[in-house]
């Protein structure tokens, strides 16, 4: 901000002879690109580069109110595992106080997906599966053994043996989910037929 003077080249309210100090800015920087993570996950570190000043990292979920991070001031932070979609950004401050605020990055969090059916079936028979939100384009449903059980694109399982077995359910986001389905032998008669 400017100083106002008098005639004589005097800033207002100075005393002659005294000294006039201006406080020095912050300079705010730069933090890192946005990521996009999924739920339980912990991102990549985040780095604040061409800033002046002391630091503190802030965080919010709405990227209007934000609130510092204990003991974040240092210009590298590691935020733990998100469950949520969470902004981050630095406050810098100046020798003098002055402050300015860094870019923000935006800490994008997938939701793991849920799978939906009954997860037991007999030899021989199929139960469907539904997973949550948009399917894989490729490969959306796995089975760890289909000598076991196998599973189409589409969800259905058809049991094939009797055992255990792990189906995966991927959405279009990369984010996977698992389910134990069991296969049940068929029931076998006794007796003089």
């Amino acid at each position: 901000t400017g100083s106002t003077f008098n005639v004589d080249g005097q800033a207002q309210g100075q005393t002659a002879g005294s000294a006039y100090t201006s406080n020095p800015a912050a300079v705010a920087g730069t933090v890192g690109s946005n990521q996009t993570i999924v739920s339980g996950s912990a991102p990549s570190a985040l780095s604040l580069t061409g800033s002046t000043g002391t630091i503190q990292w802030q965080s919010s979920t709405d990227n209007v109110t934000f609130t510092n991070i204990s003991g974040a001031t240092s210009a590298t932070y590691a935020p733990g595992a998100l469950t949520a979609t969470t902004y981050y950004r630095a406050v810098l401050t100046s020798a003098g106080g002055c402050t300015a605020n860094s870019s923000t990055v935006t800490i994008t969090v997938n939701p793991l997906p849920t799978i939906t059916g009954t997860t037991s079936v007999c030899v021989g028979s199929t139960t469907q599966l539904t997973g949550s939100g948009t399917p894989a384009a490729s490969n959306p449903w796995t089975s760890s053994n289909t000598a076991i059980a196998t599973v189409s694109n589409t969800g259905l399982v058809t049991g094939v043996a009797a055992g255990s077995v792990t189906i995966t359910y991927t959405n279009n986001n990369g984010c996977s989910t698992t389910t134990t389905v069991t296969v049940n032998p068929l029931p076998t008669i006794t007796g003089t037929t």
